[in-house]
């Protein structure tokens, strides 16, 4: 897809724990963080698929007009990449 080029990471997010407090559970984070990416920027996401859903993730990422793209993946641990395009 398009759009891939010209974005600069502009943070790292890690979700992959649980929180005992709600506001600041792993969707709660992730939306918010979401809220700030700007044209050209990207953001990397690490979560773990058995408590998140990628594709909650990716749903919410679209809904916002943002791109997905998983850039590793493991048993326990996802590293994707979501962006805005320029």
């Amino acid at each position: 897809m398009s759009g891939e080029a010209g974005y600069r990471v502009v943070s790292e997010l890690d979700i992959t724990e649980r929180s005992k407090k709600c506001v600041a559970s792993p969707l709660v984070r992730f939306t918010r963080a979401l809220a700030n990416i700007g044209k050209g920027e990207a953001i990397l996401v690490h979560f773990d698929p058995d408590r998140t859903p990628q594709r909650a993730l990716e749903l919410l990422a679209r809904k916002k007009g943002l791109f997905f793209r998983v850039i590793e993946s493991r048993e326990e641990r996802v590293t994707c990449l979501i962006f805005r395009p320029a």
